[in-house]
């Protein structure tokens, strides 16, 4: 068992339980959750961990509640998901304080006056590179609880305790509940594969969509002579291109090296040139939105047409008519789920 301290009954506002990966993070949440929800009934629950599996799809983030203790995440009540675009937290960036605040919204709304919040820690190489959960400044928690085989990092505790104005409690770490990247893994690839299973294809008119997190139809297409001079420049096809503001992106049959792009940001007057590999567009992980920005599903990018400027999409959906933006996301999947390649910021 997992000793801890819990929120008492009369407690409101935001509990944020802040964990590394494999750290049991989730075993804790739900045990707080459960022991919320036996005290003071219905209890929202924040999942802000692109990376879980069980409360929504891989790659996305949710809000729920709960009016009775539940076996797992995956049995809550969902209100609203947000696609964050890639299944593992990032070290740098990630859902963002906006998205986090906009999730509560929902769980006010549905009678949730207490709410837990599962965050992420991530930090690499002794903690060189570390992402601190910026999504704390947004959701302002009464609360922030450490659940590790180890002490909290003290940048951490010190950014707690000036978001929430008490200290960093830390909860019992029980090494059963922790569980192997391999696993993690698995059961992510398993759950985007369930989802995906039946999916069906569907093409969408490139010029009525509003793509978000990509270049792509941000700027002005160049014309067919440029295309070619871009073309006999990089020694490759290249079947698309958009003039931005100081910039120029291409879309080529290769890809090149980010460090060779002098001489095609001489042939656009010193313009910075970025060049994304038209491989890049197929097997994207993308978030397809529907009306007020809200998430209708998720999809795998079949890839793009540009001469007849169509999209294809494989999702569950069975009507695309409502889809109005398309979100990139930050990996690329196979047809069982796995991830093929994570993309660098800046590829897109």
């Amino acid at each position: 068992m997992i000793e801890h301290p819990g929120p008492d009954a009369a407690e409101t506002g935001v509990v944020a339980v802040v964990g590394s990966t494999n750290s049991g993070r989730s075993a804790a949440t739900l045990a707080l959750l459960n022991r919320a929800v036996a005290l003071s009934g219905t209890v929202g629950f924040l999942g802000l961990d692109p990376g879980q599996f069980e409360a929504s799809l891989p790659g996305t983030v949710v809000a729920a509640v709960a009016s009775a203790p539940v076996g797992n995440l995956g049995e809550l009540r969902t209100l609203e998901t947000v696609f964050a675009g890639d299944i593992v937290a990032p070290l740098r960036g990630g859902v963002g304080p906006l998205a986090a605040q906009r999730l509560l919204q929902p769980i006010r709304a549905a009678g949730g006056r207490l709410t837990i919040a599962e965050c992420v820690w991530v930090g690499a190489g002794g903690g060189r590179d570390v992402r601190l959960p910026d999504e704390l400044l947004a959701l302002r928690p009464t609360e922030v609880l450490w659940i590790g085989s180890g002490a909290a990092p003290t940048p951490l505790a010190v950014w707690s305790e000036l978001v929430s104005g008490s200290p960093l409690r830390t909860l019992g770490f029980d090494p059963t509940t922790a569980r192997s990247e391999s696993y993690l893994r698995l059961m992510r690839a398993g759950r985007l594969h369930r989802h995906l299973e039946h999916a069906r294809v569907h093409d969408l008119d490139l010029s009525e969509m509003c793509m978000i997190d990509s270049w792509l139809g941000w700027g002005e297409a160049l014309r067919t002579r440029e295309l070619r001079d871009a073309a006999q420049a990089l020694d490759q096809a290249v079947v698309y291109g958009e003039r931005l503001d100081d910039q120029v992106w291409l879309c080529s049959e290769r890809g090149i090296q980010r460090d060779s792009t002098r001489k095609l940001e001489e042939l656009y007057g010193g313009r910075k040139v970025g060049v994304t590999p038209a491989g890049l567009f197929q097997g994207l992980y993308v978030g397809l939105m529907g009306p007020r920005a809200r998430l209708l599903d998720v999809g795998v990018l079949r890839g793009i047409n540009f001469e007849r400027a169509v999209i294809s999409v494989i999702t569950p959906l069975r009507s695309v008519a409502d889809v109005s933006a398309i979100r990139f996301g930050r990996v690329r999947l196979s047809s069982d789920g796995t991830v093929l390649q994570r993309l660098r910021p800046g590829d897109l």
